[in-house]
This record gives C-alpha cells, structure tokens and sequence, in this order.
C-alpha cells in the first residue's frame, strides 16, 4: 500500500471522521481509522458502533490496499506537518511509514479485517435536500431532546418523510424532538421521489455530527437514503 496526497486533504478528512470516535470506549478497534487506498482515492471510515462515517480524499495511489492505524495518534502527527504533500507507504512489518520532504515518522497499524463493517444499505431509496436548510432543521429541533438515559425514546429526534401531518401543515419532511417539557418541530416540503411515507428517530448525537459537517456546505444538496 502506498499512496501521497495534501496535507491540507488529508487533516480535513482526518478531522470530520475522527469527531464520531469513542475516546473511552472498551473496544479499542474502534479508536482507529481505516484507509483503503484504490483507484478513487483515499476512502477514511470511522465507525463506533452508533454512527459510521466514511468520506473520499484525493490521492495519487501508487499502490492499493487497506490498513488500520489509530485516530487520535494520526490526528496528532498530521496536524503538525507543514502543508506540503505526504507520502504514506505499509512496509511488511505492518509499519506505516509517513514522509515529507526529509523527514519520517512510523505507525503501528492493524489489519483490516478487524475493523467492524459499516452497514450498506441495499435497494435504498433517496430524497435531495439543500445541505444548509437540512442542517438549519437539526439546529432548531436537536436541542429539545432528552438529556435522560432512561428516556431512550426521547434522546433522538423523529425524522419523518410523507404527507402533511394533522395540523394542516403542508410541509412533507419533518424533525421532531421532545424531552417531555418542550417540543421542536421544524418542517420543509421537499420532492420525496419515491421515498413515500417513512418515519425513524433518529439518536441526537448523530445528527449533532452531520450538523457539523454540512458546515459550510451551503451551495451543495444532501442526497438522503431510507430503506425498511
């Protein structure tokens, strides 16, 4: 495995995936990162077992493969290299050899196999939204969610797709969210394709962390897949 990208590339895409990992969590697998290197790119997925996450970085690959290497050590060396391009190459040790200019630096890595899958979803079906107005709908509901464990129903927000609801409101896509005292309810009409009618709370963690990353998205559409 050997690849070179930009630094600049390499610590945005390190730093959206990397926010979903699980300091203090009792199984260490999921502290890593993992990179698969292919013909696309440099797919990063990070997956703690509530959210999973990947995302594609430009890379000019000179040799594809696949490796673990852990998030917040990565994070840390990344971080503190001057912006130029990075080399990165898996020695047969399972070293991970980072380069720049003349200096290197060695990373334990792990074998890809034991990082948990994330889930596909098959025969899925999509709805377009602007990223902005989406990411707007989770600020004014998310806050309103329960800050009880006991009250699992109620710690994540009702995503809901379909006709209007009793009120007489016309919008077709709604988030919810109540933690028994206060309600928030934000609504949009969309084009639901062929989504029909689909509702799932959603937990409010993750759509915290999507919030986060449509950040600046403002220009783009958010492509959102549901399927039973």
């Amino acid at each position: 495995m050997e690849f070179i990208c930009d630094k600049k590339d390499l610590h945005d895409g390190i730093s959206i995936v990397e926010r979903i990992i699980t300091p203090r969590s009792t199984l260490p697998i999921i502290g890593n990162i993992l990179f698969e290197a292919n013909r696309e790119g440099l797919k990063l997925s990070a997956n703690c077992l509530e959210i999973g996450m990947e995302l594609t970085v430009k890379a000019k690959v000179a040799k594809e493969g696949a490796i673990l290497l852990p998030a917040k050590v990565l994070s840390g060396v990344v971080s503190r290299l001057p912006e130029s391009a990075i080399g990165f190459k898996l020695a047969e040790s399972g070293m991970m050899q980072i380069s720049y200019k003349q200096s290197c630096f060695n990373i334990h890595s792990l074998p890809p196999e034991e990082f948990p899958a994330l889930p596909k979803v098959k025969d899925g079906k999509t709805f377009s939204i602007p990223a902005e107005v989406f990411a707007s709908m989770i600020r004014q509901t998310v806050f309103a969610v329960s800050a009880s464990e006991d009250k699992h129903v109620l710690s994540g927000v009702l995503f809901e797709v379909g006709k209007g609801d009793s009120t007489g409101e016309s919008s077709n896509f709604r988030l919810v969210a109540t933690d028994g005292y206060r309600l928030a309810k934000r609504g949009e009409k969309v084009d639901p394709g062929s989504v029909g009618k689909f509702a799932v709370i959603i937990p409010a963690r993750t759509l915290q962390e999507l919030s986060k990353t449509l950040d600046g998205k403002s220009e783009d559409m958010l492509k959102i897949m549901v399927s039973s």
